[in-house]
């Protein structure tokens, strides 16, 4: 929201005017606390529209858990724009009645009470798929580890349980522990969305067929993510490691189970 200068200070055109300090000092301005992790970049950007207040949660070290001694702060400073993290956003703070807006800086705002900042009529911004390449290659990271054993492995050889005595230790090592290569597997994934579609494309350059399921994408989001879709039987059946990357809901709750993992 852009504000309009008070009428005996707004500019004439072709006449030069000096504004008051007291009218300067009055001028209404939008005020933002920002406590989540910014780049000095983004900060000095809003800073150009707005006072920025801002408090770190990983400098300060601290998390608001407590909505009321949020929503005290809130009043301290001032703000009417609220930026956050990881700080629970609840009725002590959306009732304050300062609160314009709200960004949160996460993929699904699950810290700010939704329900009740639109019946304020305050608007939520959030950044659906922020850390999708991050879970991607943490998927990709994990998903290496066990098919290749790299946990077991490990602790085999800390524990000194893998001993390599004889023939017959390696070669039970080799049965044991060899797994096998990426590239020759089917990868399944359930939900195709910011991450599944970033971890389709990883196992694809792996050399992995890919198979996914996810009703609500059409069929060019499958064909840019080099994944085949398939109903869920059908692409469990056809599955050697599976991944899921949906949302907790209604929809998706005990959506595998035994039945479903007893098709891989």
């Amino acid at each position: 929201m852009v504000r309009p200068f008070p009428l005996s200070t707004r500019p004439i055109p072709g006449v030069e005017q000096a504004v008051p300090a007291a009218a300067e000092k009055a001028r209404p301005e939008m005020r933002a606390l920002i406590t989540a992790s910014f780049h000095p970049d983004g900060l000095s950007r809003l800073r150009r529209h707005m006072e920025v207040v801002h408090e770190d949660w990983r400098v300060a070290k601290h998390i608001h858990f407590d909505t009321a001694r949020f929503a005290a702060r809130i009043r301290e400073v001032g703000a009417d724009v609220l930026v956050v993290e990881t700080d629970l956003v609840r009725d002590e703070v959306l009732d304050l009645g300062s609160i314009r807006l709200i960004g949160c800086c996460r993929g699904d705002p699950i810290n700010v009470d939704l329900a009740r900042a639109s019946a304020l009529g305050i608007p939520v911004l959030y950044a659906p798929g922020r850390n999708a390449d991050a879970v991607a290659d943490l998927t990709l990271a994990f998903l290496l580890a066990l098919i290749r054993h790299v946990y077991a492995v490990n602790d085999a050889i800390k524990s000194g349980r893998m001993r390599f005595a004889s023939t017959r230790d390696y070669l039970d090592v080799y049965e044991r522990y060899g797994g096998f290569e990426l590239g020759s597997a089917t990868v399944g994934i359930v939900g195709l969305g910011a991450i599944g579609q970033l971890v389709a494309k990883r196992c694809a350059a792996f050399g992995a067929r890919v198979v996914a399921h996810d009703p609500g994408q059409p069929p060019e989001v499958f064909r840019a993510a080099g994944a085949t879709p398939l109903p869920l039987a059908e692409m469990l059946t056809q599955t050697d490691i599976l991944t899921l990357h949906c949302p907790e809901m209604p929809a998706t709750h005990h959506l595998i189970g035994a039945a479903e993992l007893a098709l891989l």
